[in-house]
């Protein structure tokens, strides 16, 4: 996730804990950054035990890697 300030938080380094937050075209939250810190709201209800989803919007991968959320809009690739 870029930050807007020349930095990116990957998931799947350090074992942050953006490893928990996958993306779907159809996300249950949704993230803002405020003063300096990544926030995670919630668009609907979430159940206990869903998976907690946000869509990641424009990334550095420019179009090339190919979305899995195998949701009825997903747009293909991120």
């Amino acid at each position: 996730m870029e930050t807007g300030d020349g930095y990116a938080i990957d998931g799947s380094v350090d074992g942050n804990e953006f490893r928990y937050i996958n993306h779907s075209c159809t996300p249950n939250t949704f993230m803002r950054i405020f003063r300096g810190r990544v926030e995670f709201y919630s668009l609907r209800h979430i159940a206990r035990g869903e998976e907690l989803t946000c869509s990641y919007g424009e990334t550095h991968h420019d179009g090339k890697l190919r979305c899995k959320c195998s949701r009825s809009n997903c747009h293909g690739f991120l």
